[in-house]
């Protein structure tokens, strides 16, 4: 029988570490009637072997979009917050046209 492993949850602000993260100066109003972040949807990064985190995709109000991930750092989860085109990259760097494709499909979708 497996053993549960149970991780504390915390509340973390979204990191802009990157500049390509934090949206232009001019942006600072969202579009009318989107004043919300909407989850639009995830999927399975394989990195190596069995690791495969969630990668799930969040639409700003302001239009942007952002990827956040649980990687393995030092012993823990870290989460992680990328860009589509950082993502993208990545899969087209690992010859991963599967994940590609599915970031591409994913991005069309309109909740």
């Amino acid at each position: 029988m497996a053993r549960e492993r149970r991780e504390p949850s915390t509340w973390e602000p979204v990191p802009y570490a990157t500049a390509e993260n934090v949206g232009p100066a001019g942006t600072l109003r969202p579009a009318t009637g989107s004043y919300r972040i909407v989850r639009v949807g995830r999927l399975r990064v394989p990195i190596a072997g069995p690791y495969q985190p969630w990668a799930t995709l969040y639409r700003l109000p302001d239009g942007r979009e952002l990827w956040c991930l649980r990687l393995w750092d030092e012993g823990g989860p870290v989460r992680r917050v990328v860009t589509t085109s950082t993502l993208l990259s990545y899969a087209r760097r690992s010859r991963l046209r599967e994940l590609e494709a599915e970031i591409l499909d994913l991005r069309e979708h309109r909740p």
